[in-house]
Formats: C-alpha cells, sequence, structure tokens
C-alpha cells in the first residue's frame, strides 16, 4: 500500500547521532522522501545482544556466549525457555553487569522454540528477550565398534575399522595413538555415511600397541574410541654383521639384531635349511659359501618371522698391476694413471677409506702434486685384493723456448741457423708434434723456397713444454721482366718493384714506364720484399727512329734495325770473342763479309753493307764458341 502504509524496523546496533530514513517508489527512484531531521541511534541501558538473530542452532553439551548491555543495574539473572516462553529456567541468578557476556552450556533439551531472557536482579520488571526463538538439535551419538583391543596385526595387514552413530551429518575423522592416548596421528578423514560404516586402514610399520578413535568433524567432542589398546608389529629384519661376501682365509659372524628396542626382545634361531629343520649350531664362524636362515619370534606382539642371509666366499685375488706412467706434467689433461685388473678402485689412503674413482683408469688431471694411491681389484665373489701402491711423481710443465723471430729470406737464399734458447730442445715441423726434425738449441737450414714454420719446444724434468712457435718467412723471387714499347716509353712487365739501369750500371727509373734519355742500351730488374729477379733481356733504344732493338743471343746486339746505311754490331758482354760476319740476301747469296774481334777494349764495331737494295737480309754471325743467325732490314 504505498498510498499510506506502517513499517516495523528493528534498530540495528549502529551508534550514530547522522541517521535518516528514506522511502521511495520502487518504479521511479527519483520519487522519494525522507526524514526532515537527522535522528540518532544510541546504545540502550538494558538490552540482550546475543543470541537475539532469526534461524540460530545449538548442540547439547557445547558451549555458545550470552551477550547483553546493562548500564542501568549491577546484576542481572539469566534464563532459560525451551517452548517460546511458556517457562522459564534459572541459568545463573546473579551475574555483573559490567561483564557483558555468559559463557553458557547448551543443555540436553531439543526444542526449535528456545528463548533466552535477561533480568534485572532489583527489578523483575526489567527484562529483555531473544527476539526470535533458536533450536537446541539432539545430542550426537558415536561408538567405535572394531578394533576394540586384544587383537593382533602384523605390518601390512587391512584392519577394518567400523563405527556407529546417531543424529550425525558432516564427517568424522579416524585418527590412531600409540602413546595410550597422550598424542593421536590422523589416519584419514570420513565422508559420507558418519552414522555407520567402515574403513580399511593398511597396519603402518610399527611395534605398538594401538588405540583407535573416531571424532565426529563438526563437534570433535563427540567421539569413541577403542575401549583397550591391539598390537601391531612387523617382522624383524636380519644383518651380518660383516661383509655379506667372505673372502678365504675370513670367515664371517651370522647374527641378528633388530633397530626397533620393541621388537629386539625375543629369540633367534639359525637354520641350515628353509624348514627349520637343520639347526646351524656355529652361526659365528661361518667360512662355506650358502643360504642361511634366521627365524625370530618377538615378544612384544607374539610376530614370528624367517628370513635368510646368503654368504658368499671366494678367493682373495692378487693385487692389481700398474700398467701405465707414473710421472705427471702440470696441465696435461690427456694423460691418465692406468691399472690392469678386475673392478678397480682408486683409493687417497692406505686404509682404503678415502675412493677417489673406479675402473681401468684414472685422468691425471686431478692430481696438483706428489701423490701416492692405493688401488685394489674385486674378483668374484667381490673379494678385495690386498691393496697396490703407485707413487706419481708430478712436476710442473716448463714455459715455451724463447727465440727472436727471423727476418724474411728470398726463394733459395742461404738461411741462417736458428738459435732458441732454453733446456733439451725439440724441433717439429707439424702442429701435432709427432715429426721431430732435430735437437739442441741450433737448426741449420738448407736454402729454403718455400715458407717454413717450425713448432719448438724444450723437455725439463720429462715434461714438455708447449711449443713456441717459429716461422721462417721466404719471399718468392721476381719473375724475369720482359720489355715491351709503347709510344715514346719502354714498358716492364711487372707493375711494381722496377728498377732500370743503362748499360753503366747506372739505375735512371723505378716506374713501370721508362722513357730513355738518350740512345742507347737498357735493362729492367725488379725487387719486390728485397728480393731481385734475374735481369731482363738487354735491348737497344733508338730515340731517332723511336725504334727498340733486341739482343740478337750471347751478349750481342745489332743496331739499328732497320737500318739505312750503317748498322753496329755491339757486345754487352764485355767478354772476349770472335765472329766472321756474313750478310745473305734471301736467295743465299753472299753480299758481305768481315772479321770481329771483341776484347776489353772494343766492344763495338760499325757494318756498313755498301749499296745494298732496300729489303730484308741474313745476318750471319759464325763465332769459335757458337753461330748466331738473325734477319735484318735495310730502308
Amino acid at each position: 500500500m504505498p498510498n499510506g502504509n506502517t513499517y516495523y524496523w528493528q534498530v540495528p546496533f549502529q551508534i550514530t547521532n547522522q541517521a535518516l530514513i528514506r522511502a521511495r517508489f520502487l518504479s521511479i527512484a527519483q520519487l522519494y522522501d525522507e526524514s526532515n531531521n537527522l535522528f540518532s541511534i544510541v546504545y540502550p541501558s538494558f538490552a540482550l545482544i546475543e543470541p537475539i538473530n532469526p534461524g540460530l542452532s545449538f548442540y547439547p553439551n557445547t558451549q555458545t556466549e550470552i551477550k547483553w548491555i546493562a548500564t542501568s543495574t549491577n546484576y542481572i539473572k539469566i534464563l532459560f525457555s525451551p517452548d517460546n516462553g511458556q517457562t522459564w529456567t534459572l541459568v545463573q541468578d546473579s551475574v555483573p553487569a559490567a561483564s557483558g557476556s555468559y559463557l553458557w552450556t547448551i543443555p540436553n533439551l531439543p526444542s526449535t522454540m528456545c528463548k533466552i531472557r535477561i533480568v534485572d536482579v532489583n527489578d523483575n520488571l526489567i527484562y529483555d528477550t531473544s527476539d526470535y526463538p533458536f533450536t537446541i538439535g539432539y545430542l550426537p551419538n558415536l561408538i567405535l565398534v572394531s578394533p576394540n583391543g586384544g587383537e593382533n596385526y602384523v605390518k601390512g595387514d587391512s584392519i577394518l575399522i567400523r563405527w556407529l552413530g546417531s543424529y550425525l551429518t558432516g564427517g568424522l575423522y579416524l585418527d590412531y595413538s600409540i602413546d595410550s592416548g597422550a598424542t593421536w596421528i590422523n589416519i584419514t578423514s570420513k565422508w559420507g555415511n558418519p552414522n555407520g560404516d567402515s574403513y580399511t586402514w593398511i597396519a603402518p610399520a610399527i611395534i605398538a600397541k594401538v588405540l583407535i578413535r573416531v571424532s565426529y568433524i563438526d563437534i570433535p567432542v563427540i567421539n569413541d574410541q577403542s575401549d583397550g589398546t591391539f598390537t601391531i608389529c612387523f617382522y624383524p629384519a636380519v644383518y651380518a654383521t660383516q661383509y655379506p661376501v667372505v673372502c678365504q682365509p675370513n670367515t664371517v659372524d651370522i647374527t641378528a639384531y633388530i633397530a626397533d628396542s620393541l621388537n629386539a626382545s625375543g629369540t633367534y634361531n639359525y637354520w641350515l635349511d628353509i624348514q627349520a629343520i637343520q639347526p646351524l649350531n656355529n652361526p659365528y664362524q661361518v667360512s662355506t659359501s650358502g643360504i642361511y636362515y634366521i627365524t625370530k619370534h618377538t615378544t612384544y606382539g607374539g610376530c614370528t618371522d624367517t628370513t635368510s642371509i646368503e654368504i658368499l666366499v671366494g678367493t682373495t685375488p692378487s693385487p692389481p698391476v700398474i700398467a701405465s706412467q707414473q710421472h705427471l706434467c702440470s696441465g696435461d689433461t690427456a694423460a691418465v694413471i692406468e691399472a690392469t685388473g678386475i673392478n678397480i678402485y682408486w683409493y687417497a689412503d692406505s686404509l682404503l677409506a678415502v675412493l677417489i674413482d673406479t675402473g681401468q683408469s684414472i685422468p691425471a688431471s686431478q692430481f696438483n702434486s706428489d701423490t701416492v694411491l692405493y688401488l685394489t681389484q674385486f674378483v668374484y665373489p667381490a673379494c678385495p685384493s690386498p691393496p697396490a701402491q703407485i707413487e706419481i711423481n708430478y712436476f710442473q710443465t716448463p714455459l715455451p723456448p724463447q727465440a727472436t723471430i727471423p727476418s724474411p729470406y728470398c726463394a733459395g737464399d742461404s738461411v741462417a741457423p736458428l738459435v732458441v734458447g732454453g733446456t733439451n730442445i725439440n724441433w717439429y715441423d707439424d702442429v701435432s708434434l709427432t715429426n721431430l726434425v732435430n735437437q739442441g738449441n741450433m737448426l741449420s737450414l738448407p736454402p729454403l723456397y718455400n715458407d717454413t714454420v717450425f713448432y719448438v719446444t724444450q723437455n725439463v724434468s720429462n715434461c714438455e713444454s708447449m711449443p713456441m712457435i717459429l716461422p721462417v718467412e721466404i719471399n718468392p723471387i721476381p719473375s724475369k721482366p720482359t720489355i715491351s714499347q709503347s709510344g715514346m716509353d719502354i714498358v716492364s712487365s711487372s707493375p711494381v718493384g722496377n728498377q732500370w739501369f743503362n748499360d753503366q750500371g747506372q739505375m735512371l727509373d723505378t716506374n713501370q714506364y721508362f722513357t730513355p734519355p738518350v740512345d742507347g742500351f737498357y735493362y729492367v730488374v725488379v725487387t719486390i720484399n728485397g728480393c731481385v729477379s734475374d735481369t731482363s733481356d738487354i735491348i737497344y733504344y733508338y730515340i731517332t727512329g723511336n725504334q727498340l732493338h733486341d739482343a740478337v743471343g750471347n751478349g750481342l746486339f745489332v743496331y739499328p734495325n732497320p737500318f739505312n746505311d750503317v748498322m753496329f754490331i755491339y757486345n754487352y758482354s764485355n767478354t772476349e770473342a770472335s765472329y766472321n760476319v756474313e750478310i745473305y740476301n734471301t736467295i743465299s747469296q753472299k753480299l758481305y763479309a768481315n772479321t770481329l774481334k771483341f776484347d776489353e777494349h772494343t766492344h763495338v764495331y760499325s757494318i756498313n753493307p755498301g749499296n745494298l737494295p732496300k729489303g730484308a737480309y741474313i745476318l750471319y754471325l759464325k763465332g769459335d764458341r757458337d753461330n748466331i743467325v738473325t734477319k735484318i732490314i735495310k730502308h
């Protein structure tokens, strides 16, 4: 009825002096009205605070707090009604009002119409009652059925835990105790039907008198436990007091012990057969291979078991044989120490307590000082030999030897001996140091034609150093240059390193192109990296005709060629020689003859063959050592 009505509002416990009330139209949020002025919510002078809310529920024998505000009196009394206030029972007759609360134990009076009332001790008309009734439920019941005491179990057995209950919802805790309930160990949390069910528990590896407890998760005080203890034990574990493998002439004592003191009591019996028929009368000096059996019946828990132990008796082998170097050099990561034997163990001490490695060999890189090692071999059935001892001598690897790298040589030059400083010098020509070519501080070499590298080491205390790399650089001899003509220039076939000379041995230029200043003989030499080529063929350069003339052989030049009237024959070799000069035409007719004698004073002869027609002719020089034939042209 939005057009006019009332609503009773329960004032909340929210103290304020800024309170307002608003009423608004649901369909039109903007249409509302509110209090014209602020009002206050203050603490009441006498009021019950808890329990007052609807829907509260409690179980018997549990506890809850009753809370109030009572500033107008010194003491209050607390009343309880199970029938919505028709009858009241006194809970507490005099409680200090200032305490504000009272811890109430819920009575076993199941009802859905329960209320609490607080009353001023001095005035029964001053009181306050729960706004809504609350519920006290039925008291849940829980009974453990089994195990309930007196049972005996062995580790690994399936133990069936069973229980019955009433008025239970939710789940249960299953716990066990091995100290008569002083402490509890959780087995599991069981959900489903807590009013009657079971759980299969696998007996743990313990030796104890055990209790089982089942508890209601919602109210842990609702629980039940075994009426008496039951026993869990496990079979004994048997150990030989010496090696399971006995090496002659040793024997072994077979004795049994149990680590757990509770299971240690009882009787041990030793047998030669699993049926426990043939007793082992003396289990303390066994020297024969076989399987032996031990029966243990524990006093605590009454567990009985038979276990076995196999004893292998073997022959003690001889020590292993040292098979490799005992001399180590620092930095030699590839070196190994080897021994011959079976299942070799390497130890750092004579007591064979500190194991370093196993196997036929161990890397030497793990040692950096003189060391003594002890090694044994194990031969089936794993009998260790007496230890063999090996002394390892450790030496520092020397530094590479020192030497000055020689300056480059030219191919074919004599090479000065190579000299290095150091001790016990080895010379190799390969980086793997496999091809030894010399020993000693000096290496003499024949003339070399290619770059050569030597790897030089020194050896101190049989430790060879890393190699010093000693290169010998060999520069090639430049090819013999040839001379061609380009315009007014004569040109060397080499683009670099040129040295132009005249017939007096004077160097005139160093470029590839050279313009001769006068008529004459010229040649070129190429020098690269200090290496000098053979001298080019000598040419004659004739400026008047701008012509280049070649040598005809054996140190002789004919120029100019072609010629007009006179030609010259020049002996640039400066050696003594005699030649008969003859000129023939193309049909082998002799047209000219003369004799030339060259010596240290006479180098050039002029030839005037007379009025020869223009054309080609054959010049024939007959010497006392050789003959020269060349073509000449008359202009």
